[in-house]
């Protein structure tokens, strides 16, 4: 989380939890800000529980924030903002069945990092970037890749939600199933999130195998290739035929082969791949020669390492971006991937940018997980914002919406989309049962913020973010 406290800190009464005023709030892309009426980092569940009385008293609304790393604005608000950086603790390990209990400001660097390995254990998927927290991570349905695993928030097996009442609601697999199968992507407007437990696997490596390939082989083949591999993903370069292909599979006990090249990761990696990114921003039109022309010279070739699942899987965020990311039932990848290819050909002024990222998720049980009741394939586009300007590149945005919505997507709920709860409603069978859970768990909407109005197409009687 990038945010300035623009005033004073001071303390609360006897309640030890930080509070700021004119907080300013900015995610880590640097996309979307807020300024909370006050800022906490409460230090307990009775600190909590004394911040949402306030706020009930004064009807003001609350968000909870982690890391900030979502491009969107899911967690911006004018009123009361809540950061469970302090609440991080481990509070159960069950090595028998390997599960662990933590509370939700506990990051997934720091599980999959520290606690887990002392006990040979590791999550069963690694998104790409390990500094959110568990708790924002499963509100936002954060996935890896990998047609056998699912979202992160179908390894939940138990939580507890500190409710808009100041009840705490307790729910596994056998109690209180329909709370857990909603909080398990909660878009966080269910309650305050406190403590998770998480089913974990036996540590393993990654074996990758990371290279080039062209559009027309990956298609040839696209219905067999989420099984070919543990987990398989692979990046299209639009305007060119180039494609990168990530074979990755688990092992253990392999000697780690992950070397590190300052000119290729840093030098030409980050500082060229930034400058030539921002001559495309200034000179659209020169988009797809550089597409192919960093290809060429960055990717165009054969990587193979082994290492563990975290230092595999995660890699550095290295540009702001605006990303558009939305899950089709899997047996559609080839269709949409064609059409997004050829649409982007037939279009006049029409320059993409790089890359068109695809993953291949699990269905899972999750009343609103993008993966809900079907294996999905993830597509993303990314528009890196190089020196941290630039735009949403909104002509091929609404060129991906246009033919991801007619194939029945459903937008990953951390990212930039413009679904509305129309569209929504039709994609979620079970969309009228979250909503009832919802309505149960916060009926004045206490954990609403505008962005949430958008998606569930209601606004309750508080006075912020109305």
């Amino acid at each position: 989380m990038q945010s300035k406290l623009l005033s004073g800190q001071r303390r609360h009464g006897q309640v030890s939890q930080i509070i700021m005023e004119a907080y300013r709030f900015s995610n880590w892309h640097g996309t979307h800000s807020c300024t909370p009426e006050r800022y906490y980092e409460p230090a307990s569940i009775e600190e909590i529980k004394q911040v949402l009385a306030k706020a009930r008293s004064e009807r003001t609304r609350v968000k909870v924030c982690g890391y900030g790393h979502s491009p969107n604005d899911i967690t911006c608000t004018d009123g009361y903002m809540i950061n469970l950086k302090k609440m991080n603790a481990v509070l159960n390990i069950d090595e028998e069945k390997r599960q662990i209990t933590v509370q939700a400001g506990c990051s997934i660097k720091s599980l999959d990092v520290d606690i887990l390995p002392e006990y040979d254990m590791a999550l069963p998927v690694v998104p790409c970037v390990g500094e959110p927290t568990i708790a924002g991570a499963i509100a936002t349905g954060t996935h890896a890749t990998g047609k056998q695993y699912g979202t992160l928030g179908s390894y939940i097996v138990g939580a507890k939600i500190l409710t808009a009442g100041g009840e705490i609601v307790a729910c596994t697999r056998e109690r209180n199933q329909d709370v857990l199968r909603a909080a398990s992507c909660s878009l966080g407007c269910l309650g305050v999130i406190t403590e998770v437990t998480i089913q974990c696997d036996p540590a393993f490596q990654i074996h990758s195998v990371v290279k080039p390939s062209t559009f027309d082989e990956i298609m040839g083949r696209v219905d067999s290739f989420p099984d070919e591999h543990d987990h398989s993903k692979f990046f299209w370069w639009p305007h060119t035929e180039n494609v990168i292909v990530f074979n990755d599979n688990r092992t253990s006990g392999e000697p780690v082969r992950n070397d590190f090249s300052w000119f290729w990761v840093v030098l030409m990696g980050y500082h060229f791949q930034q400058f030539c990114m921002w001559i495309g921003h200034v000179l659209p039109f020169l988009r797809p020669l550089i597409n192919l022309f960093l290809f060429k010279v960055l990717i165009n070739h054969t990587v193979d390492r082994v290492d563990t699942s975290y230092n595999i899987f995660t890699y550095p965020a290295m540009y702001s971006q605006w990303i558009n990311e939305w899950a089709i039932p899997i047996e559609k990848t080839k269709e949409v991937l064609c059409e997004i290819k050829s649409r982007i050909e037939a279009s006049a002024g029409l320059y993409a940018n790089f890359p068109l990222e695809v993953r291949f998720v699990k269905g899972d049980d999750g009343m609103l997980s993008p993966s809900h009741g079907r294996d999905s394939c993830f597509i993303s586009i990314i528009t890196f914002r190089p020196y941290n300007r630039g735009g949403i590149n909104r002509k091929f945005w609404d060129l991906f919406e246009d033919i991801v919505k007619k194939a029945e997507g459903r937008p990953h709920w951390a990212k930039n989309h413009t679904a509305g709860a129309s569209h929504l409603r039709s994609v979620y069978p079970e969309w009228s049962k979250f909503c009832a859970v919802r309505e149960k768990l916060d009926p004045e909407g206490l954990f609403l913020n505008d962005h949430l109005e958008r998606i569930f197409g209601d606004k309750k009687g508080s006075k912020k973010d109305s």
